[in-house]
């Protein structure tokens, strides 16, 4: 059974950014406390939780070992084959998967 959590933003400055980006990697789960909490202005809001976490040098995260690793989600991006010039010269490229939207 998988277990829901909560759905937060966080933000990391400066030096916290070379420090953190070597131990935090996407689709792992962490434990991580002592961090700083501030109110999130709702244009930010990725979820209901109303703050937004500051993650800095005096934050402690260990990661989260888990005997199965959570299924990643399989993300689609789909585009309308007459939309598709609009990615004409540009570095946004499609996959030359195509599906017909009618």
């Amino acid at each position: 059974m998988m277990q829901q959590g909560t759905k937060v933003s966080a933000v990391i400055y400066g030096n916290d950014i070379r420090f953190f980006a070597a131990m935090l990697m996407p689709f792992r789960r962490y434990y991580i406390s002592s961090v700083a909490l501030r109110k999130v202005e709702s244009r930010y809001k990725v979820s209901d939780y109303p703050y937004s976490w500051v993650i800095h040098n005096r934050t402690l995260v260990e990661e989260y070992v888990e005997q199965v690793p959570p299924v990643i989600p399989c993300h689609f991006e789909l585009t309308a084959f007459e939309n598709l010039f609009r990615f004409a010269d540009t570095e946004n490229l499609q996959s030359k998967f195509m599906l017909y939207l009618r």
